[in-house]
């Protein structure tokens, strides 16, 4: 039995993600840590073992969103 194919896209429709800039909302940097080293967010003070966090002004931010609205 056949499986079904995908749609084909439509023409002249490209869906691009969009650019952030580095010197508004940070750039990112994966952070591997252990359970004793941990990178604390700079404005919601999550913490975070490992993973991707954005990095602005030498301070560490969880998520673009934070990094935006950091003083």
């Amino acid at each position: 039995m056949a499986s079904k194919k995908p749609a084909k896209p439509i023409a002249g429709q490209n869906r691009t993600a969009p650019v952030l800039d580095p010197a508004v909302y940070g750039s990112l940097i994966k952070f591997y840590g252990m359970k004793t080293a941990k990178c604390v967010c700079g404005t919601c003070a999550k913490e975070i073992v490992k993973g991707m966090v954005r990095e602005k002004g030498g301070a560490f931010y969880c998520s673009s969103v934070c990094a935006k609205n950091s003083k």
